[in-house]
């Protein structure tokens, strides 16, 4: 028997505008490949989990 039931899913794009700088892209995917950047992101999504209560026996995993 499963121990975990996925409950939803969000799915987040980040997109860049067309014709920019190709420094510009390389900037943008250093930036999203920053272990800071990931661990950042992780504690905006605690932070927003923390607000509702009902949710505080739901596990979140944030994956690539």
């Amino acid at each position: 028997m499963a121990k975990l039931i996925v409950m939803d899913e969000f799915h987040v794009t980040l997109s860049a505008s067309r014709g920019l700088p190709e420094a510009a892209y390389s900037a943008i995917h250093r930036a999203l490949d920053e272990p800071r950047f990931h661990t950042q992101l992780k504690r905006a999504i605690r932070d927003v989990m923390r607000r509702y209560p009902a949710l505080g026996s739901v596990r979140v995993r944030l994956t690539r």
